[in-house]
């Protein structure tokens, strides 16, 4: 949707304000301090979304208030919004544009579309977390923050990591423990007979043990002797295989990567040889070639004909309606429209004639005369008081002269009200309109010449448009005939152009081919002498081949040694000479050593008894159990927190490089108004974790509480911006009112740029009292440049 046209006739202290066509989707209108840039924003704002209930807004609402604003609807509907006091109809009995919009309250469209410093900084809107999940995080990021706080909620309930504390679950349940160690050990310092019996157990014990060591050394002896014995068909055959070996030494110089090399050539020179040239032909290719730049220059630009042609289409559709629109209007109003362009029509004939209408139907009596008429009947009182009861006469006079004037003077101010200020008629016919016409019929024939001289300019500039297209076609076309010509092409233009793209790629094509052809055979050249020379020391390809398996096999029984050396050393702990020396002088295996342990295990046993008998305690086991349950709780509680701990540095993590890279639509956009803005200092961070809007630069992170003032109005205005192209599928007209003023002069040329930037898409009206933002929006392109008075 875009404002075409507003009309103030009076709102405020504004009468008679018109706006005229906003062609460009970028408006600025400069006034001065008190000159009505915030009387018609709110004029604009509350027409097109008007505020519900009794709330009063500057201006002070009044009956006189009326206006009219144009637009068009993205789809083409045009209305015109009529406003009467507070009410807004649709001219032709069509929605108004709150009525279109009816999911957008007024509150809402302020804060997004109508700007002034307060509605720029009012975060309510951008604030909501349904608002935030839909636009400004990424789809399930909203429930990050919560999960995240349950989890250190969690944490702290288990254990602080900067101190032990025994308020937590960990540290209440290690002092547990401590607590319970300290009664069983007060228990044990009490058993000496337990503690001499575990010396007496431990000591029988370690003999035990020794006799096993000196029995189990004598059976590893036994053993290792049995493997070393069986070793011996493991030495007959490593002999077998160092013979082989000798047989293949004739081999052994043999390089395996000849093998590889070799195949890849042979393969390299298949290859080559199966490359045929293509068969394209073109006449003569280097005649071809000789035109390159005249024959790419042409298909560069035959987009631009192509479009133009098209453009030159519309053009002439474009003239043919707006010739309907003017033949049409001309039967309404009976003047053509060369009579209309030479009077004066428009807003200085309409203000005659409601000056002339205002004076004919005015009130004969107003606030004046009635003030007049009371004075009249003050002058009778005192007149009778001074008569009857002061008997004054010069009271009796000055009462008698009162009542005179108050009479006699609203009488003589109605009748001069009624003359008309001028001579209607006579004024209407100097100015080329016919005699006899009222003022209101003279008010709508002007509005309508007025609509019928900007026709006709729409249409005289439309007619240079196509006589401009015109005559780069034909330039076009001048340009491409001499290449028809000498190439015999006779197609259409389109088709010349595609034939000479096609002759010219084929020409290159053909030219790359021979050139690479050329390469390819001196290639197969040096790769055929290479297999020469790998194939001279063995004669033939097959004898190459078997040579190189010979060496694989040699390679083979190598490694196949080398594994059984391995293999039998590491059995037996002996190199090979050291084994071959065992197996020529074995020495028969020595006696068991007798095992006599069992007796010292009949005596541990007994003593074990001994200290179960004096361990039956009923409070020592079940201070053990509690230990065991307490441990068990505690293992639990520590995999808990470590749990804990490590889900919380996934998801901080995660949301450090996942919402790095991955941002919304909106969030991007925004981030590129804001980059404009802040000289590519500053850029939003979206991380679902933070409650506020935190932007950062390449040192800190900054929130809401953290901004200068100017920064929030940099950083809100770029968010709204962004959502203004997101919100609705209708692009709805934005509205600024001085939002500029804390705005330093290098980011307020950025702000220009962005703002610009913006009204590409979406129609912008500005008004500010910076006459330098004009210089910035020149910098930037056209726009409509309004001045108040």
């Amino acid at each position: 949707m875009r404002i075409d046209r507003i009309n103030v006739r009076s709102f405020g202290n504004i009468m008679r304000w018109n706006s005229g066509d906003l062609k460009d989707n970028m408006t600025v209108i400069y006034g001065h301090n008190e000159s009505g840039k915030s009387t018609i924003t709110e004029f604009i704002r509350s027409t097109l979304f008007p505020i519900s209930g009794k709330k009063r807004l500057y201006p002070t609402p009044s009956k006189n208030d009326s206006g009219i604003i144009e637009v068009t609807m993205d789809n083409g509907d045009r209305r015109t919004l009529i406003r009467e006091q507070k009410k807004v109809k649709e001219e032709n009995g069509k929605r108004t544009i709150s009525e279109e919009f009816s999911n957008m309250d007024s509150a809402t469209y302020r804060a997004l579309y109508g700007l002034d410093l307060e509605e720029l900084t009012n975060n309510k809107v951008i604030s909501t977390n349904d608002f935030k999940s839909k636009f400004l995080t990424i789809p399930g990021g909203e429930n990050v923050p919560a999960v995240s706080k349950d989890i250190d909620n969690r944490l702290e309930e288990l254990m602080t990591p900067e101190k032990m504390s025994d308020t937590r679950l960990i540290g209440a349940c290690m002092k547990e423990i401590d607590s319970i160690n300290a009664e069983i050990e007060e228990i044990e310092s009490k058993m000496d007979q337990y503690d001499a019996l575990y010396a007496e157990r431990e000591d029988l014990k370690r003999k035990v043990l020794d006799k096993k060591k000196l029995i189990d050394l004598s059976n590893d002896e036994k053993a290792r002797k049995r493997l070393n014995r069986s070793q011996s068909g493991n030495l007959e055959h490593l002999r077998e295989l160092e013979d082989e070996c000798k047989g293949l030494s004739e081999y052994d110089s043999f390089n395996p990567d000849d093998k590889a090399r070799f195949e890849h050539i042979s393969e390299e020179i298949d290859r080559i040889k199966s490359e045929i040239p293509s068969d394209k032909k073109i006449k003569d290719v280097n005649n071809v070639l000789s035109k390159r730049t005249e024959i790419e220059n042409v298909c560069s630009q035959s987009n631009d004909y192509i479009k133009n042609k098209a453009s030159i289409s519309k053009v002439e559709s474009d003239i043919s309606k707006i010739d309907g629109e003017i033949t049409e209007l001309e039967k309404k109003v009976g003047w053509t429209s060369e009579q209309a362009s030479k009077v004066r029509n428009g807003q200085y004939i309409i203000s005659k004639a409601e000056r002339v209408l205002q004076k004919r139907n005015g009130r004969n009596f107003g606030k004046r005369e009635y003030g007049l008429l009371l004075l009249g009947i003050v002058g009778i009182v005192v007149a009778v008081l001074g008569a009857l009861l002061l008997e004054d006469m010069i009271v009796t006079i000055a009462g008698a002269v009162l009542a005179l004037l108050g009479i006699a003077l609203p009488f003589i101010v109605v009748s001069k009200k009624k003359k008309d200020p001028l001579n209607w008629d006579q004024w209407i016919v100097n100015e080329g309109y016919p005699s006899g016409i009222e003022p209101e019929r003279a008010i709508v024939l002007a509005e309508n010449l007025r609509v019928l001289c900007d026709l006709n300019s729409k249409r005289d500039a439309a007619k240079a448009e196509r006589q401009s297209l015109i005559a780069e076609t034909s330039l076009f076309e001048r340009a491409l005939a001499p290449l028809a010509m000498a190439y015999e092409l006779k197609g259409s233009t389109e088709e010349n152009i595609e034939s000479l793209r096609t002759m010219l790629n084929d020409a290159i094509v053909i030219k790359e081919k021979n050139e690479q052809i050329t390469k390819l055979k001196d290639k197969m050249k040096a790769d055929s002498e290479e297999r020469s020379r790998l194939l001279r020391r063995w004669g033939s390809s097959e004898r190459f081949k078997e040579a190189y398996l010979k060496k694989l096999r040699l390679i083979d029984l190598r490694k196949e040694m080398e594994t059984l050396k391995q293999s039998i050393e590491a059995t037996t702990k002996l190199s090979i000479s050291e084994l071959k020396a065992f197996l020529a002088d074995d020495i028969p295996d020595a006696d068991d050593l007798k095992d006599d342990s069992d007796q010292y295990s009949q005596r541990i046993g007994e003593i074990t008894h001994m200290m179960d008998e004096i361990m039956n305690d009923d409070a020592y086991n079940q201070l053990l159990t509690k230990r065991m349950n307490a441990e068990e709780r505690l293992k639990g509680l520590a995999r808990e927190w470590a749990t804990y701990s490590i889900a919380q540095t996934i998801i901080r993590d995660s949301c450090d490089r996942f919402y790095s890279d991955l941002q919304p639509t909106v969030v991007i956009r925004a981030n590129r108004y804001l980059s404009l803005m802040t000289e590519g200092r500053y850029q939003l961070d979206n991380d679902p974790r933070d409650n506020d809007i935190v932007v950062k630069d390449s040192v800190m992170r900054k929130n809401s509480s953290q901004w200068s003032s100017g920064l929030g109005d940099q950083i809100y205005l770029s968010i709204k911006m962004a959502l203004a192209e997101e919100i609705t599928a209708e692009k709805m007209p934005m509205i600024m009112d001085d939002i500029l003023v804390r705005f330093d002069d290098e980011r307020k040329q950025g702000a220009c740029k962005a703002i610009y930037e913006f009204s590409r898409e979406n129609q912008v009206i500005m008004f500010t009292c910076d006459n330098s933002v004009f210089n910035y929006f020149r910098l930037e392109g056209n726009f409509n440049e309004i001045t108040l008075g």
